[in-house]
């Protein structure tokens, strides 16, 4: 969780303000979460950067199917 919140904080500081976030979230890493009950933590987490979206099962790349990532677009203005 530490982690996915230092990496939306600095896109943030990159790009300003979110104003919204698309993201692709690999339903295993949700399903990590679940168990390690850090479910309501990464949810208040996603809220606050407001990022919007749904699961998937993974993505392809070069060909290879990867599991437990998380992919976005940020839409954001500097101020």
């Amino acid at each position: 969780v530490p982690l996915l919140d230092q990496q939306l904080t600095r896109e943030e500081n990159a790009l300003g303000e979110h104003l919204l976030t698309l993201g692709c979230d690999c339903f295993l890493r949700r399903l990590e979460a679940e168990l390690r009950g850090e479910s309501e933590q990464i949810s208040d987490l996603m809220r606050r950067h407001r990022v919007v979206g749904f699961n998937t099962y993974g993505e392809q790349v070069d060909g290879m199917h990867v599991n437990q990532t998380f992919t976005a677009v940020a839409i954001g203005r500097k101020v």
